[in-house]
């Protein structure tokens, strides 16, 4: 049950009288409007659905948040400028990049719902109990707009009551001092609210402002409240990894009991900017394309690196055998693909889609491939997208670990990382069992790092892992990817049959009837499996025996890594993103920018 959006969708479509419609969202009212318990209610409600970023100009720009920001990293590239992302892979943004300005309207957004709910919610007749609940929801949900913020851009204007134009000029203040700020709110939501929910799903719960105060303690290097607020999730004991790492991101498995806060999103309602537009942008289309090194960094099954240094890897089979989290993730060559208008099983084939994505690898996190064939297009998709979940907390709890104890924590750590790495369906060797014992901080933090980039990938949380780890050199490359001309069907073309013939090692029988076009010469197999089943045809079984494997090496589609992209760091601008225009443009009391804007 989806409570929060309901109860707004609700106020927002079903009451019948002009003047109740022109009340909601409460928080662009005056005060004197606000009169009932249920007032504040939708007025806390509107401020939830500031997550979705509701309000910014153009639907495309909905609903985005944070999941977009992985396309910013080295985990993907999405080279369509409307986007507004392509400019910040590339590290040419400024201040008048469009989505540097949709995020801090999003998050000022959010603040002015809450501070308009903190400010009026006194004048209103309800339960000591609600007034306590309500109260602590506006300030979780202040505080992860104020970490958004100072995260991304740095020091920030601190607006604690609803302004008007007036209260226009405010001048920045220090990243400390609102992080000092965000912890001081977060003890207090942490005080009052419940645990869990067994309705009213989506709301803010004690463990959601324990994962939030420990998120934000972690990119600011505060390791033991990171440790503090982790143990203390762990210790309550009311999240655990859910067993499908593929399924947590399924529709039907919303609200499961890893989630620890999530964005709340329904299914066909895009007017009302309730949906979110995922499995449209990866499943309908194809320009939001992984990058090579995110699908190199999942490991073979027995937890080894898929390169050179691993003799069972093989270069052209790349994906037999990884880890499952990679399925989960990537839509990989040759993998399923959805269904057509008829209901039968589409295959992704790079080649097909090659003016569309140039790395050949498509995103499968968070695709609904259940949603009916005709709205796949119509971004009218309902599956929530997580902010928290317990394996961050184990994760985190790691990281922080071994920035303070370093290798004489390496047992508790290999214990984190194992718990992740062991779900029911991902079941990864354990880190004693592959790495090793008596690691090195360096070599335990490596594993931390590793294994946070192939659990969260396309989550939006690699882009402030790079910063954190101070990576972006590293991390802002060269966008690779295997090239799609080469990841055709199963075909014998003119070239096959001259490279064939120069090595004359196929009989010239055989070679008869593989360059004829009504048996072989560019006639198309759409699986391995086809392809074999014509040789079984046309061959004997002696020939096929003998030879049917080395064909097979001669047609079969070839995995070539390539650059399609060149970029590199810029040191300048570092990880802060500018002020936008726009808000120097009308506050006053901002005349300078981020360092290399």
């Amino acid at each position: 049950m989806k409570a929060i959006i309901y109860t707004f969708l609700f106020a927002v479509l079903f009451c019948s009288c002009e003047d109740e419609l022109n009340r909601y969202p409460k928080d662009f009212l005056s005060p004197e409007v606000f009169e009932t318990e249920n007032d504040i209610v939708y007025a806390l409600n509107g401020t939830y659905k500031a997550l979705t970023g509701m309000g910014l100009a153009g639907l495309d720009y909905q609903n985005v948040e944070p999941i977009i920001t992985d396309f910013i990293t080295d985990n993907g590239f999405m080279d369509k400028s409307w986007m507004g992302v392509v400019e910040y892979w590339d590290q040419r943004h400024n201040q008048f990049s469009q989505f540097a300005e949709r995020k801090w309207a999003r998050n000022y957004m959010g603040i002015l719902r809450a501070n308009t709910v903190l400010t009026y919610i006194g004048d209103v007749t309800m339960t000591d109990d609600d007034r306590v609940r309500y109260d602590a929801e506006a300030r979780f949900l202040r505080a992860y707009f104020y970490a958004d913020l100072v995260h991304f851009y740095g020091d920030a204007p601190m607006r604690l009551e609803p302004e008007g134009i007036e209260g226009a000029d405010r001048e920045r203040t220090a990243k400390q001092d609102v992080i000092d700020f965000i912890y001081t709110e977060l003890d207090s939501a942490i005080s009052v609210l419940p645990r869990r929910l067994d309705t009213e799903t989506g709301r803010a719960t004690k463990g959601a402002a324990q994962a939030l105060k420990a998120w934000v303690a972690l990119n600011n290097y505060d390791y033991t409240i990171t440790k503090e607020m982790c143990d203390a999730i762990i210790t309550d004991g009311d999240y655990f990894l859910f067993h499908d790492y593929a399924g947590l991101f399924k529709p039907e498995n919303e609200n499961n009991s890893e989630v620890i806060f999530d964005i709340q999103y329904m299914a066909d309602k895009t007017d009302e900017k309730l949906t979110e537009p995922w499995t449209t942008y990866f499943y309908a289309w194809s320009s939001f394309m992984a990058d090579y090194s995110l699908a190199n960094a999942y490991y073979t099954k027995e937890g080894l690196p898929a390169d050179e240094t691993n003799p069972n890897f093989n270069i052209q089979k790349p994906f037999e055998d990884r880890d499952p989290r990679l399925y989960a993730t990537l839509a990989v060559p040759y993998s399923f693909n959805g269904y057509d208008n008829n209901g039968d099983v589409l295959y992704y084939i790079p080649y097909n889609k090659k003016a569309y994505n140039f790395s050949s690898l498509r995103i499968n996190k968070y695709v609904n491939y259940d949603v009916e064939h005709g709205l796949r297009g119509k971004k009218a998709t309902g599956t929530n997208t997580i902010l928290f979940r317990y394996a961050d907390v184990l994760l985190m709890k790691a990281e922080a670990l071994c920035m303070t104890d370093g290798a004489g924590a390496e047992a508790e750590i290999q214990s984190l990382v194992n718990e992740v790495r062991q779900r029911q369906s991902v079941m990864m060797p354990k880190v004693e069992d592959v790495e090793g014992s008596g690691l090195s901080h360096e070599q335990l933090m490596n594993i931390i790092k590793h294994e946070r980039r192939v659990e969260f990938a396309i989550e939006g949380t690699r882009i402030l892992d790079i910063k954190r780890w101070n990576i972006g050199t590293e991390a802002y490359s060269n966008a690779q990817g295997y090239d799609p001309n080469l990841l055709f069907y199963w075909v014998v073309t003119d070239d096959v049959i001259v490279e064939m013939e120069n090595d004359a090692i196929i009989p010239s029988r055989m070679m008869r009837y593989l360059s004829r076009e009504s048996y072989f010469l560019n006639k198309i197999f759409r699986s391995e499996e086809a392809f074999r089943e014509q040789m079984d045809n046309v061959f004997t079984p002696e020939q096929v025996a003998d030879y049917g494997d080395l064909i097979v090496e001669y047609v079969q589609p070839k995995y070539e890594v390539y650059s399609f992209r060149e970029r590199s760091f810029d040191a300048v601008k570092g990880y802060l993103w500018p002020i936008p225009y726009t808000e120097i443009q009308t506050n006053n009391l901002i005349n300078n920018n981020n360092p290399g804007y």
